[in-house]
């Protein structure tokens, strides 16, 4: 973080406000540290206050220097107007499944109190975090009211009024928002991305959500996660239009490996293209691990709810029951990587041909059952049959 040496020339100790102690020798170089700055210990019980909007601003400098605050606890013990373009506390930007540049990882609790007026009309990149705080790794933010929210990055992937990227089992808890978020991909009245593990809770978006893309929720764009780290929104609800190009949703986007639980969504949701629903806007998913699981514990029913799922191929076992809900719509992929050549059997003779969307072999006791659609996306292969490869 930032230091300050003093340089003094006495015969006296003298001692400084900010706990800093100067020897009678004269050069004597004390470092003051970031958290210095603030009143407080950063610890819960006695977390560094910031009650004023230089102090958030401290705040912010801290982080985008180098300083995460890990383990370490803030508390806004007052409103705070904020005036002009905002810099988002962790100035990171997203690579792949994770993130170059600086992030937060400590505990904000905004103890009720509201920052107004957050504005970003700018992004230093695409794939730059944008919110009051760019990306929080493994850390919390909660309590925050945020109000007059002008965010309106039409180029940017990871764009939330309270957070642009979160990680790592990081939290959102207890944040209302209200005002607009425009972005590209990745937009969220809430938080931009979430993923590889981490949970938003208890949020109201009352905020227009827009994309000029996709992947756009009221509460989260994207929340992405996998069968090892699961991705959790609970308690949260939209009341704020939502309008994209495609995969669109009143509380996410797009989806992975995910879990929602009471959440409710009143407002508007809107896709010029495709893929849209009040709760979600697409789920990427993979049925294999359920499937596995089903089979592997005596068999039963593998049952895919209503909503859109997007997949890659996979393979039902003995002894289960795949089956579609009404409104339940499977779509399969169209990249080619996700279909592998194998050997296999076509009308009885072994040939080398691409994995099947479904596959089922050496298995019995099996059924696909259901009112719902799978779509396997044979239009990418009608030109593969024509020219005969």
């Amino acid at each position: 973080g930032e230091t300050l040496t003093l340089f003094v020339d006495t015969d006296e100790v003298i001692e400084l406000p900010f706990g800093v102690t100067l020897d009678k020798n004269g050069h004597s170089a004390d470092k003051v540290t970031v958290a210095s700055r603030f009143t407080g210990e950063g610890t819960e019980a006695s977390p560094y206050i910031i009650n004023n909007v230089e102090m958030l601003v401290a705040l912010r400098d801290a982080v985008n220097g180098g300083e995460a605050f890990e383990g370490e606890y803030f508390k806004l013990t007052s409103d705070i107007p904020l005036n002009g373009e905002w810099a988002p506390i962790g100035n990171g930007s997203r690579s792949s499944k994770s993130y170059t540049g600086n992030a937060f990882k400590g505990v904000f609790d905004g103890d009720n109190n509201t920052i107004s007026g957050l504005t970003i009309n700018s992004t230093t990149a695409d794939d730059a975090a944008i919110g009051l705080f760019g990306v929080v790794d493994g850390g919390t933010v909660k309590n925050l009211k945020l109000t007059n929210v002008n965010i309106n990055v039409s180029n940017s992937n990871l764009a939330g009024a309270a957070i642009g990227m979160m990680l790592n089992k990081a939290t959102a808890d207890n944040i209302p928002v209200s005002g607009a978020v425009v972005g590209h991909d990745g937009v969220g009245g809430i938080v931009g991305r979430l993923i590889i593990k981490g949970t938003i809770a208890n949020c109201t978006n009352n905020a227009s959500v827009t994309s000029n893309y996709g992947g756009i929720g009221g509460i989260v764009g994207q929340a992405l996660g996998s069968n090892v780290n699961i991705v959790r929104i609970e308690g949260c609800t939209n009341t704020g239009s939502v309008n994209g190009n495609s995969y669109v949703g009143g509380i996410t986007g797009t989806s992975q490996t995910l879990s929602i639980k009471s959440c409710e969504n009143s407002g508007r949701v809107e896709a010029k293209s495709s893929y849209a629903g009040g709760i979600l806007g697409c789920v990427i998913t993979d049925h294999n691990t359920a499937i596995d699981e089903c089979s592997n514990n005596g068999g039963g029913t593998v049952l895919v709810p209503n909503g859109y799922f997007y997949t890659g191929p996979f393979v039902i076992k003995s002894n289960v029951n795949f089956h579609l809900a009404d409104n339940a719509f499977i779509k399969f992929s169209k990249s080619k990587e996700d279909y592998p050549l194998i050997w296999t059997n076509y009308e009885g003779q072994k040939r080398i041909r691409t994995v099947s969307p479904i596959t089922i072999e050496n298995a019995c006791n099996v059924a696909i059952t259901g009112k719902g659609v799978i779509d396997g996306s044979g239009d990418l292969w009608r030109g593969v049959k024509r020219v005969r490869i």
